[in-house]
């Protein structure tokens, strides 16, 4: 048997609310459900509106490993690669590709 948990998420107003899961909800807990390691690619981050520096904390603070590979650092928003660091994220495991 297996242990399969796959689901489908979306974004867009025309399908919240239908019964189907929000990307948001879904990132929440696997951040949240995380034991050992959390390994992010990101090809573009910004800090607005962007819960993913406080689930990488609370992450940090259980004792869970976080690595983020980042595309083209230096072309990121400033903020963005500011408030990685100050969420314990360590410059070495920011990335550039």
């Amino acid at each position: 048997m297996s242990n399969d948990k796959t689901r489908v998420v979306v974004t867009g107003i025309n399908w919240m609310g239908s019964g189907i899961g929000s990307i948001e909800s879904a990132v929440d807990q696997l951040f949240r459900e995380a034991r050992d390691e959390i390994v992010l690619t990101v090809y573009s981050i910004s800090v607005q509106g962007d819960l993913i520096f406080e689930w990488l904390e609370i992450a940090l603070n259980r004792g869970v490993e976080t690595k983020m590979i980042v595309n083209r650092i230096s072309e990121q928003s400033t903020d963005a690669v500011n408030a990685a660091e100050r969420s314990g994220q360590e410059v070495p495991t920011l990335s550039a590709l």
